[in-house]
């Protein structure tokens, strides 16, 4: 199992500080923080190969259905 200590190092919003104190979230049952692998993913999808996937043969919709 990983350490939690470098697990926490992938969440860039668990560095956030409150009062001079590390913020700690615990609501997970409404949703999920976002390791930065994802941020980065998304990120470069959003601006490289944002498409309709599976809609198209045009470049776009191509890179698209490739990231689904």
């Amino acid at each position: 199992m990983r350490p939690i200590a470098e697990a926490y190092k992938d969440f860039p919003i668990l560095h956030k500080e409150h009062n001079g104190h590390r913020v700690i979230y615990l609501d997970s049952g409404a949703t999920a923080q976002i390791p930065q692998s994802v941020i980065d993913r998304v990120v470069e999808h959003m601006t490289q190969r944002n498409g309709n996937p599976h809609r198209g043969s045009h470049i776009l919709a191509i890179e698209a259905s490739e990231d689904y």
